[in-house]
């Protein structure tokens, strides 16, 4: 918060431009670190759980101030999207979704276990993906004057880019990650921020089994946001025919998919999270 110091990483930065909140999207990072071990992923979980926290701990103190809270999200199960759409995530089977060996290292013996030693609070809300947990937290604390990261590799994070939140991208370890604010999300996508959820909605994401719209792939979604801006004008376009014959037809025809889509990929609020928020900002500080 105002008055801390910037660390010894950042020595030539300016203060005012370093966060005091570090969100981790710790089930991500930690089941690709598992997924990418292979035959050896059972019998090193509680090694891969421990290495991705302390590689979350290291990007933090790389890019945080003296005195910021870490936060390591988790997700909570059973997701409401699972009613509103049956087939969300239906293409991962539970083995692969929620293997034994790493759900008991990462939900039972380190979050239940006092004697590890968390540099920072886990979090995990039932009923809660960890993508709500971290846009969530982010917001409430932007919305306190306090500027956050969220360090995470999924696309649906860059929606909450703002001139307080700034989205780290993992790479391979140890090179050092992506930093995706307004500028670069714009760069990248040629829309800001806000048109994120749009272009995903025309898009879909096979890795939530969202559905993808015949014919609109990355390059037509980003075009399409890039002109109209929202899902709803581009709708209104292809009602018009002011579309290619193909993509007009393949919008209109699947547009309730689109609206579908558009739930599926837009940050469910969690009743109650400035209670959590602020049970974390009364932490000890994670980088001292």
């Amino acid at each position: 918060m105002p008055g801390m110091q910037a660390n010894g990483h950042e020595a030539g930065a300016v203060q005012e431009e370093l966060p005091e909140l570090f969100i981790a999207d710790f089930s991500n990072i930690v089941h690709r670190a598992y997924h990418g071990m292979g035959a050896h992923s059972d019998l090193l979980a509680p090694e891969i759980v421990r290495a991705a926290h302390n590689i979350i701990l290291e990007t933090a103190i790389t890019h945080c101030f003296q005195g910021a809270r870490i936060v390591f999200a988790l997700d909570g199960g059973y997701s409401h999207r699972k009613q509103i759409y049956p087939e969300y995530k239906a293409n991962r089977v539970e083995s692969v979704d929620r293997p034994p060996a790493l759900v008991t290292s990462l939900e039972g013996t380190l979050l239940k276990d006092p004697y590890y030693q968390w540099r920072g609070t886990p979090i995990q809300i039932f009923g809660y993906e960890s993508d709500d947990i971290m846009i969530g937290l982010a917001n409430e604390h932007a919305q306190r004057g306090g500027k956050s990261f969220i360090f995470s590799n999924d696309g649906d994070m860059l929606q909450a880019v703002n001139s307080r939140i700034i989205v780290l991208r993992p790479r391979k370890y140890p090179e050092p990650p992506d930093i995706y604010d307004e500028s670069k999300v714009l760069e990248t996508y040629g829309f800001p921020p806000s048109g994120i959820p749009h272009y995903k909605a025309l898009q879909g994401d096979d890795a939530d089994n969202i559905p993808r719209i015949p014919r609109v792939g990355h390059g037509t979604a980003c075009k399409l946001i890039q002109e109209y801006g929202t899902i709803h004008a581009v709708i209104r376009a292809a009602a018009m025919s002011l579309l290619t014959p193909v993509v007009s037809r393949n919008i209109v025809e699947h547009k309730d998919s689109i609206f579908l889509n558009m739930r599926l990929v837009t940050p469910v609020e969690i009743p109650n999270l400035c209670v959590v928020y602020e049970g974390i900002m009364r932490q000890p500080p994670s980088i001292v």
